[in-house]
């Protein structure tokens, strides 16, 4: 086996090569890349270090950190104790559902559509009104379903972007921790994916040098 210089564009990178025969004819296979280095131990020793440094890593960190929060949101959402948890029972069988879920039941699907008339605020700016609705007996008990609470009038005194007047002030902190969670779930998933990928290519290349410094 020897070791063999190649660029690619304007960076030289090294791989160690055998030679072997096949059908009478001599050929060449990559038994290792080796990036930087002259030798596969040299490869290895860097491999390894980039492993211990990805363990503490500030994208590990934050994934952990990103998971602890949905988790602690998580436990809020699920309390049995709490109004949420008894909620969630009835409506998603005890499990946490998607934002679109919940919007569904809610009758938030869809934003309300444009009156055509404006309102102009004290800072002269004009807002849009929205098309005045009312939510059905179901969405009606969907949201009132979520923690004591009580109904008031929405923003302003102007329909909000749904087109309802009146929103319900539990429904309300349930939307708030849903969010929450969700966006922490998302990205915990993102950083610690990214973790789980750069931990696998390492582990990947160790075993790799690991083989051909046992060989």
């Amino acid at each position: 086996m020897f070791v063999r210089t190649k660029k690619v564009g304007e960076k030289s990178y090294k791989q160690l090569v055998e030679n072997y025969r096949e059908d009478g004819r001599h050929r060449q296979r990559v038994v290792a890349h080796l990036g930087q280095h002259d030798s596969v131990e040299e490869a290895l020793q860097e491999a390894r270090e980039k492993l211990e440094a990805l363990e503490g890593s500030k994208l590990h960190r934050q994934g952990q950190e990103y998971h602890r929060q949905a988790e602690r949101y998580a436990k809020v959402l699920r309390n049995p104790d709490g109004g949420y948890g008894q909620g969630l029972k009835p409506y998603h069988g005890g499990e946490i559902p998607t934002l679109e879920e919940m919007a569904a039941l809610a009758g938030e699907a869809e934003e309300a559509p444009h009156s055509g008339e404006y309102e102009e605020t004290r800072h002269g700016f004009k807002l849009p009104i929205r098309v005045k609705r009312e939510r059905t007996t179901e969405q009606v008990a969907y949201c009132e379903a979520f923690q004591d609470g009580e109904w008031r009038e929405a923003w302003n005194g102007r329909a909000d972007e749904h087109g309802y007047m009146f929103v319900h002030s539990g429904f309300v902190g349930y939307q708030r921790y849903l969010r929450l969670y969700h966006e922490h779930h998302s990205r915990a998933a993102k950083k610690l994916g990214e973790y789980e990928r750069k931990r696998g290519r390492l582990l990947e290349k160790i075993a790799s040098l690991e083989s051909v410094v046992t060989k």
